[in-house]
Order: C-alpha cells, then structure tokens, then sequence
C-alpha cells in the first residue's frame, strides 16, 4: 500500500511540476488527484474484498471516492477539461 501511495504522490507533484513549469495554476495535479484518489478508492475496496484489510479501510475508501467527485465537480464548474 506504502509503494501505491507514493507511486500516487509522485503523480500529483509532476502535474505540479509540468503546470509550473508552463507558469499556470497546478491544474495537472487537481486533475490527477481526482484519478489518484477514484483509484485508491477501488484499491481499498479490493483489498478489503480480498481479506487483506478489515472493513475500516472501506471509511477510508468512501472518503476518497467523495472527496474525487467532489473535485471533478469544482474543475468541472470552472470549466476545466481533462487533457492530462
């Protein structure tokens, strides 16, 4: 799970990285954030479908899902598109 994290973060902080360097708002990284937090989302639900973590980490799993909606939604009202 520590490897997916990381491998999670280091997506954001590119998108940053390639948005600064373009002298822009980090809209790469909002935008890998929504696909970062969908898939950590489904990962959690896997590995609880799985046994290998309890029942709890479908909280943590519930919270990404909607905290990613959440953010597409707000990128999606200030008219944001999805070219990464």
């Amino acid at each position: 799970m520590g490897a997916t994290l990381a491998l999670l973060f280091g997506a954001y902080y590119l998108g940053a990285a390639l948005d600064d360097r373009e002298g822009r708002k980090p809209l790469r990284m909002y935008q890998a954030t929504v696909l970062g937090r969908g898939l950590l989302a489904l990962l959690f639900c896997g590995l609880v479908a799985g046994g290998q973590c309890g029942a709890g980490l479908l909280l943590l799993a519930a919270t990404n899902a909607v905290g990613a909606w959440r953010m597409a939604a707000a990128l999606q009202s200030d008219g944001i598109t999805w070219a990464l």
